[in-house]
């Protein structure tokens, strides 16, 4: 009998730690910080463009072997986009005083892709990170080529990103 119980309290033990392991918290409040900045870079490159910013995607993807941030508008690219500015995307600051941010950024975001198309067994060439805006809101998708494949939370997005 004490066999049955212990079986038993493992399969808990399980799948607690199964719910767990998706969690994600955000205990310094990076996130909101995180939804103002993209809100602040969106409106400043709607009025540099001319495009509403509800509009605007900034698509993050591998162009082999390097990876390759750009502003899309209707499917074309409207301006490429340096790691500076994409780390000022999040941050709302220039990474010159930041230790190594790009680098940082970069190796997160090659990680964040690498282990995203293993787990949805996509190619990662095909691999497209889009983020969009709208009213109030940030939204993170990923698409495997023009298939959408499941929203992002920025959360995870930021975690994967500062590794």
């Amino acid at each position: 009998m004490k066999q049955k119980t212990r079986n038993k309290k493992n399969r808990i033990g399980l799948k607690l730690k199964k719910a767990v392991q998706n969690l994600h918290i955000d205990v310094f409040g990076y996130e909101p910080k995180a939804t103002q900045n993209i809100q602040s870079y969106f409106t400043t490159l709607s009025r540099d463009t001319g495009i509403p910013k509800e509009r605007l995607v900034v698509r993050i993807f591998r162009d082999s072997p390097a990876m390759r941030v750009a502003v899309y508008y209707h499917g074309t690219a409207v301006k490429d986009i340096s790691l500076q500015e994409l780390v000022f995307l999040f941050t709302n600051s220039t990474p010159n005083g930041l230790f190594n941010m790009e680098d940082t950024v970069r190796d997160g975001m090659h990680r964040f892709m690498q282990e995203f198309s293993q787990t949805h067994a996509v190619d990662v060439d095909r691999l497209h990170i889009c983020i969009s805006t709208n009213i109030d809101a940030v939204r993170i998708r990923s698409y495997d080529g023009t298939k959408a494949i499941q929203d992002i939370p920025l959360k995870v997005l930021i975690k994967h990103f500062m590794k």
